[in-house]
């Protein structure tokens, strides 16, 4: 019975960890469309700005239209290159990235 317990609690630890381990890799990207303008705002989970992260912007063949960095705000902006569904990826380092989708209703003008 002792044995049972020890177990159940280094497997609800272990799960804990993994858990803890996968939201330490979270971070959240926005975009929306003004015009013919794409603005993207990208943050960690406790409001942090990321800063430098790297943008790529991806058509529905996922062929890369674009790319830069986010400013200290974690702001990026861009024309809009293609009308197509497009992916905005974000890599702000360490396994946190983060994808937004725009569909080519959102870019239509």
């Amino acid at each position: 019975m002792k044995i049972r317990r020890l177990l159940t609690a280094g497997c609800v630890l272990g799960i804990l960890v993994v858990a803890a381990a996968a939201s330490a890799h979270r971070v959240n990207v926005f975009a929306w469309v003004e015009g013919d303008k794409v603005f993207v705002e990208c943050k960690y989970p406790d409001g942090t700005k990321v800063h430098e992260g790297v943008i790529k912007v991806l058509d529905s063949s996922g062929k890369e239209l674009l790319n830069g960095k986010t400013n200290a705000k974690g702001e990026f902006s861009f024309k809009v290159p293609k009308i197509d569904d497009l992916k905005v990826v974000l890599e702000a380092g360490m396994g946190h990235r983060a994808e937004w989708p725009l569909s080519k209703q959102d870019l239509a003008p």
